[in-house]
């Protein structure tokens, strides 16, 4: 099974032999010897645990209707780019609507006009907010790398910040399987530079060799892959360069073999 390759694979260890399943509590597959601890799996969690985009695609309709049409994605990161570059003059906690207005009056709207936006957009977080559901079957995917050894981290960029990260992941039943939470926002960089989970790395003391890294983005795929992580894509394009791609995160359950030219193809 190629999940057990990775884990394999990644840090070094023998496994148990093969099987169908991700082992159950009471079967670790990895022999732990030596100083290093178990293998570590960073997650982005929006994308690859539940819909992130609905938001986006509402205020990327409701420009459209105002005469400023922009793709949901190319709105994201349009955000992500000038949060980079004005992070430094938010105030009063609310950087990411004071980024958002700055990208909207960009846009050409008005200051009244980016007002009016603003304040439908923070109604509709919040109603979405209460209508989010994990993705089918992400929730026994997780308790079962858990229970094959893997530590398991969560990550959000930087349109969200660690609070809110632990919030959705509560409101989601999602936050036990976790160790720690990471947020870009901290950092000051998107999970699209390498910066970011290298100095991640340093925080941990872990070697780049140690982390699994999951996301559906495939720019913070490349940047992962760059700092020297192993990458699984969800959803991706396959010309992302990843170790593994995957439909969806619930694929891990299944028996598929990594792309041809992979470190963990046979």
């Amino acid at each position: 099974m190629f999940v057990e390759r990775i884990l394999a694979t990644q840090v070094g260890r023998t496994l148990v032999p093969p099987r169908t399943t991700l082992p159950t509590a009471s079967v670790s597959p990895l022999c732990l010897g030596g100083s290093r601890g178990l293998l570590r799996m960073w997650i982005e969690t929006a994308g690859v645990l539940y819909e992130d985009t609905c938001w986006w695609r509402w205020l990327s309709q409701v420009l459209a209707r105002m005469g400023v049409p922009i793709p949901h994605d190319r709105l994201r990161e349009m955000w992500t780019w000038h949060w980079e570059s004005a992070r430094a003059d938010a105030k009063n906690g609310d950087e990411f609507w004071y980024v958002l207005a700055i990208c909207l009056q960009q846009m050409g709207l008005s200051k009244g006009g980016t007002q009016e936006v603003l304040a439908a957009a923070v109604a509709r977080q919040k109603q979405l907010d209460h209508r989010e559901f994990p993705y089918r079957g992400v929730s026994n995917t997780l308790a079962q790398l858990v229970h094959a050894g893997v530590q398991l981290a969560a990550l959000c960029d930087a349109q969200c910040s660690r609070e809110r990260l632990l919030q959705r992941l509560h409101r989601l039943s999602l936050t036990e399987p976790f160790l720690h939470f990471f947020a870009s926002a901290a950092s000051g960089r998107s999970l699209r530079h390498g910066t970011f989970y290298r100095d991640r790395l340093k925080q941990l003391g872990l070697m780049p060799s140690e982390v699994v890294f999951v996301s559906s983005q495939e720019q913070h795929v490349r940047a992962a892959g760059h700092a020297g992580l192993a990458t699984i894509a969800i959803a991706c394009s396959e010309q992302v360069p990843a170790d593994l791609h995957l439909e969806v995160f619930t694929d891990l359950q299944c028996e598929r073999e990594p792309r041809s030219g992979s470190r963990y193809a046979a």
